[in-house]
């Protein structure tokens, strides 16, 4: 191949480079979208707060050693307030320390043998500190459902302990404090707002235990036996 061919080939060559690298440098930039990014939680620790509407179930109370059975006990409903720390263990575990706080009003008869019943209202406080974990089953548009299962200890203050008998005397019992095992399940939706805050509407059943009166003069308490309740409950999470 003559000198004057390969300089003819040689020019056309780097002409068609410079021809195609000048359309590519003005041709528009095409983006693919892939769908959107897995979501980013910003902290693995975070800080949380609840209220809730509480109805608690009818406990068994008795009085020195269960010689006396109370009727008709009735806890009613009551508010609870509460606040704690988590940790988020990966994109659907995580697991927080609370602690809870709930006043219930007391109302019930003990049997008056000879003159019907005596009134009895007692107010019941209970703090509750609980060890908690979840397990996230997917999240749809910024909505997790999850389960969840607790486990720790429930503080029971009984006191202003009145009951009035039929002839209008009245027995007042010495206040007491108690702890006891507390365990509870959970289920309810975490919704996301930003990118460190979250909305908590769940279901709580739990087990408060036993809650036990002072002792009066003659040695008799009055004992709270498996108190539990239905907690419905609206929190808010936010990620440091």
């Amino acid at each position: 191949m003559s000198i004057l061919r390969k300089s003819v080939l040689l020019g056309a060559a780097i002409a068609v480079a410079s021809f195609q690298f000048a359309l590519a440098a003005d041709a528009p930039i095409v983006e693919i979208d892939y769908g959107p990014a897995p979501y980013q939680y910003k902290s693995n620790w975070y800080l949380r707060g609840d209220i809730g509407y509480v109805v608690a179930q009818e406990p068994e109370v008795t009085y020195f050693d269960g010689v006396v059975s109370f009727q008709n006990e009735d806890l009613g409903t009551t508010w609870m307030i509460g606040g704690g720390l988590g940790y988020r263990h990966g994109s659907w575990f995580r697991s927080d320390l609370t602690f809870d706080f709930r006043q219930f009003d007391f109302t019930g008869n003990t049997p008056c043998p000879g003159c019907g019943q005596s009134n009895e209202k007692y107010d019941l406080e209970t703090w509750t500190i609980m060890l908690n974990a979840y397990a996230e089953l997917g999240t749809w548009y910024g909505v997790s459902p999850y389960v969840g299962v607790g486990a720790g200890m429930a503080y029971h203050w009984l006191n202003d302990i009145v009951g009035v008998n039929p002839d209008g005397s009245i027995t007042i019992i010495p206040d007491g404090g108690k702890w006891s095992f507390a365990a509870a399940g959970m289920a309810g939706l975490s919704i996301a707002t930003s990118d460190s805050a979250f909305v908590d509407v769940g279901y709580r059943y739990i087990w408060l235990g036993d809650a036990e009166s002072g002792a009066d003069a003659i040695g008799g308490t009055v004992v709270f036996n498996d108190i539990a309740t239905h907690e419905f409950r609206f929190g808010i999470r936010h990620e440091l």
